[in-house]
């Protein structure tokens, strides 16, 4: 059963800027981003968010797959 949305909020020259997102209740729970210095996408929570394991490995899920699109390009 999946709990997040992931969805484009900010298309940048080379890369694009994720919001992620609750499917319970829609709310905004951070942000995926390309961060040049470590050169691969990162995640950004807001404050105060809580995380299960679920949640967690559906997030490392979709950085993966960013990353390996990412060694494609």
């Amino acid at each position: 059963m999946s709990h997040l949305g992931f969805d484009v909020i900010e298309q940048k020259p080379k890369t694009k800027v994720y919001g992620v997102y609750s499917l319970h209740d829609k709310s905004l729970l951070g942000r995926i981003y390309w961060y040049g210095w470590w050169r691969e996408y990162v995640f950004e929570s807001l404050t105060g968010i809580i995380w299960t394991e679920a949640c967690l490995k559906e997030l490392y899920k979709f950085l993966k797959k960013l990353k390996d699109e990412n060694r494609e390009d």
